[in-house]
């Protein structure tokens, strides 16, 4: 059982970590909807890769298409520990407060003799979107939200 103190301390972290990401979520720029979705740091437009995309299977594009662009599905759907731990640089995992579930595999392994190039797999997601009839839209800094064409 928790103490007094640290039962208040916890609320007080989840109330301000609940505020904050309804902050940062509900942030749009004018003519965001419009600009594309880059591709997350470290992977440039001609670096090489492996891709297994299936085109009937809109989940595991989605995960591809996270990992490529460094973003997240809005709305978020982690659990609230995993939303903290992200927030906080992965310190509770680290501090073995919380065990974070593993990561399903996105299908996209990056090396240099790769067949594709990044922005031609991500091209193949956004076409797979295309095919069920969404569109991958940015949503603030660390979303994208999928919205009907």
């Amino acid at each position: 059982m928790l103490t007094r103190p640290a039962t208040f301390c916890l609320l007080a972290m989840s109330a301000f970590f609940l505020a904050w990401t309804a902050r940062q979520a509900g942030v749009r720029f004018p003519g965001q909807a419009d600009q594309p979705i880059g591709l997350r740091s470290g992977v440039a437009p001609d670096d090489r890769l492996t891709a297994h995309i299936d085109a009937s299977d809109l989940t595991t594009a989605i995960r591809a298409y996270c990992d490529i662009t460094g973003r997240q599905v809005w709305p978020d759907s982690r659990p609230i520990l995993e939303k903290l731990d992200a927030q906080v640089g992965g310190r509770l995992a680290r501090f073995g407060f919380y065990t974070p579930a593993p990561k399903a595999d996105s299908g996209l392994s990056l090396h240099r003799d790769g067949l594709l190039r990044a922005e031609e797999v991500k091209e193949r997601i956004e076409q797979v979107f295309s095919r069920a009839g969404l569109k991958a839209v940015p949503r603030g800094n660390r979303y994208f939200e999928l919205v009907p064409k």
